[in-house]
């Protein structure tokens, strides 16, 4: 596999960092190579890989598994149903080979303890995150931020159970 040099150095600049790289892709719409992104992930161990899972990617981490025979420990799942939507998820998927996962699918601040519950009960013990990106920005007019304000009402709604 040949890689071009802006990637490289892009990959490398995030590995220094202790970065990681979220892979947004559809299978069932572009094929993607799952024997590649095995061996990008595992040729890049000290960067964290994530591989958003939906319903055309399903067979991501099963097929990454069978070719490696394990789980690489750089390797992370982002289960986002509505494919970066922002739509509630109507179904957690449990987590898959001891991997790390993070959850997304209209999570915000007004649901954020409900869908953290639910997570924590679906995945026990095993490292998991949640990704807002979507509930916690403000769009007005041409102008789309990020919403510290929405932030704020988060955090605060982990206070209450902590």
């Amino acid at each position: 596999m040949i890689a071009e040099p802006v990637v490289t150095t892009l990959v490398e600049k995030l590995a220094a960092r202790t970065g990681r790289l979220q892979l947004n892709f559809n299978r069932r719409k572009r094929p993607a190579d799952l024997h590649g992104l095995a061996h990008f992930i595992t040729s890049n161990p000290s960067l964290q890989v994530i591989t958003q899972i939906h319903g055309g990617n399903v067979d991501v981490q099963p097929g990454l598994f069978n070719i490696l025979g394990f789980a690489p420990a750089n390797h992370a799942m982002l289960f986002d149903a509505s494919g970066g939507r922002g739509q509630i998820a109507t179904t957690l998927e449990a987590p898959q080979f001891g991997i790390p996962c993070g959850y997304a699918g209209g999570i915000g601040p007004d649901n954020v303890l409900e869908r953290v519950s639910a997570i924590n009960a679906m995945a026990g013990d095993l490292d998991t995150w949640i990704d807002m990106e979507s509930s916690l920005r403000t769009a007005t007019g041409a102008t789309d931020r990020f919403d510290l304000q929405k932030c704020m009402i988060t955090l605060n709604a982990f206070k209450q159970i902590v």
